[in-house]
């Protein structure tokens, strides 16, 4: 899981970034974007593990960890694991109080009947990614609402499932549409139903339900996993391979490091549109695909014909793919805007810069805009985006004398 601390540990957008907001004098929107972004880089991936009661959760989370942590077969609270300098267990009761103890003995804190429970644990992999057990509801209306309290909380969700159920399709459908692109169906006890002779066929039975709703899926024997583990030591590569285990965690790792190489590219955009200098090295543009070149002068009709002709494609084409956005098009669809109006303001010389201010205006303020839009991400910003695009480009043949 190096592969994303050391870019986080490393990279100078991190302090750049922290510096440009230290430094004050962003606009209000911007200063909230940057400081939404800065808090993404510098947190651990917040990985979720739901699923009905029995669906394999803590045995799932145990194997993960390398560590028995987590007692199976018992209700369980809702509980989150992270990262802290020594062992420390906080309890919150019924009564709202809270009780913490350096003592992380989990069976004994159950009978104290808690809500939830926070642990912080000096493991390494938790410098990357924290940990949320959601505790299962026993009947669907209490489900929908729990998901509903995580989803806000989940950067990558891992969907425990037993075998092909309608309470899990029931379940999953009131999840968000954007974090299933970061999640993966994981069906945990792969031993037990290769024992009765059924693996097979719940496979085939969820593979339809994982291709239609996951990143990915994965059947793996999470006992077996667990025992190629001696409290947080590999001992049984061979065996942590068998069981399926190394996958997923392979899987999970590039999945957070794609995720947060996304965020560091947000941040250098972020800095190139309010702070004017890049802290990371630019590789030189493809010979293939060269700068495009200003317009030759002509005045503000041939800058506006030529920005209808740049905007006109580009906006039918990204109105197409609006109306039905997963996580990745809308990403696709901001690049596409951004790109488009860089573009146009490529087009604009100086010359027209200074003979038509509130043009150049117009188009800073829409660069900064999308840049925004592209820090939120998701559908509804990719809407916003497409709908932008569309104004500057009727703004244009409006313009035209």
């Amino acid at each position: 899981m190096n592969s994303f601390a050391a870019i986080e540990r490393e990279d100078p957008v991190v302090e750049a970034l922290s510096a440009l907001l230290e430094q004050g004098g962003l606009p209000d929107r911007a200063r909230v974007a940057g400081l939404k972004l800065k808090r993404r880089i510098s947190s651990p991936v917040r990985v979720s593990v739901l699923g009905q009661k029995g669906a394999g959760k803590s045995r799932l989370l145990n194997m993960l960890l390398g560590f028995r942590l987590i007692p199976e077969g018992v209700d369980l609270p809702t509980m989150v694991i992270r990262h802290g300098l020594d062992w420390r267990l906080e309890l919150t009761l019924a009564n709202g109080e809270t009780e913490t103890t350096l003592n992380v003995d989990l069976g004994g804190a159950l009978k104290r009947k808690p809500i939830y429970m926070q642990i912080e644990a000096p493991l390494d992999m938790l410098r990357q990614m924290s940990f949320m057990e959601l505790a299962a509801e026993r009947d669907l209306e209490q489900m929908q609402a729990a998901i509903a309290w995580a989803a806000p909380k989940t950067d990558i969700c891992l969907w425990c499932t037993a075998g092909a159920s309608r309470a899990d399709t029931d379940a999953w459908a009131h999840m968000p549409d954007h974090l299933k692109d970061h999640a993966f169906l994981v069906l945990c006890k792969s031993d037990q139903l290769a024992a009765t002779g059924l693996l097979d066929e719940t496979i085939n039975e969820l593979s339809g339900f994982a291709r239609d709703e996951f990143f990915a899926f994965f059947p793996l024997t999470a006992t077996q996993g667990m025992a190629a583990w001696r409290r947080g030591q590999l001992l049984d590569p061979e065996l942590w391979a068998a069981s399926g285990g190394k996958a997923l965690s392979e899987e999970l790792t590039n999945h957070a490091a794609k995720g947060r190489r996304e965020d560091l590219d947000s941040a250098e955009a972020f800095l190139q549109r309010y702070d004017g200098t890049l802290t990371r090295a630019t590789p030189e543009p493809s010979p293939a695909a060269p700068l495009r070149e200003p317009a030759e002068s002509g005045g503000i009709e041939k800058f506006c014909a030529a920005g209808i002709a740049c905007l006109d494609g580009a906006a039918s084409t990204l109105t197409q793919a609006a109306p039905e956005l997963s996580d990745q098009t809308a990403m696709d669809v901001l690049q596409g805007c951004l790109e488009a109006v860089n573009g146009l303001s490529d087009l604009l010389e100086p010359g027209l810069r200074s003979e038509n201010p509130g043009l150049a205006e117009d188009v800073d303020e829409a660069a900064e805009m999308l840049t925004l839009l592209q820090l939120e991400g998701g559908p509804g910003p990719a809407t916003d985006a497409v709908h932008l695009l569309a104004q500057i480009r009727d703004g244009l043949k409006s313009a035209v004398p």
